[in-house]
């Protein structure tokens, strides 16, 4: 028994190899996924139960996928995007007038600061 699973285990490794796998991305379709089963299993709402299904192929498919580098840009755009989204409640995120450079200042209440530019060492003032 130890021998086939053994064999199973080898088939396996060697069908993965050179495929992508599992990230963030294909965590949160798979809980995407989940959420909507959950939401139709609570409403008996049919659409729910096929749309749960669009996610999941999704994750299948960037899971077996051998376009790696590809995945890898899909994986890194939607956690930069996420990382973005909730840097947004503790920064605020200005553009240089001159160099259009994003600068990303700390919040504090009200404040009139002065921001240099790291990039052009522009001089600007704005409300924080």
């Amino acid at each position: 028994m130890r021998k086939f699973m053994g064999n199973i285990r080898y088939r396996l490794a060697g069908f993965m190899r050179g495929r992508y796998g599992h990230d963030t991305l294909n965590a949160a379709l798979i809980g995407t996924a989940i959420v909507l089963d959950v939401v139709f299993m609570l409403t008996r709402i049919p659409i729910f139960a096929f749309v749960s299904f669009v996610p999941l192929v999704l994750a299948t498919l960037r899971m077996f996928s051998r376009n790696t580098q590809k995945r890898y840009q899909e994986n890194r755009g939607f956690t930069n995007f996420f990382r973005n989204l909730l840097a947004l409640r503790t920064h605020h995120i200005y553009r240089c007038p001159s160099c259009r450079q994003k600068i990303r200042i700390p919040r504090k209440g009200g404040k009139m600061v002065e921001i240099t530019c790291p990039k052009c060492h522009e001089h600007f003032r704005k409300k924080i």
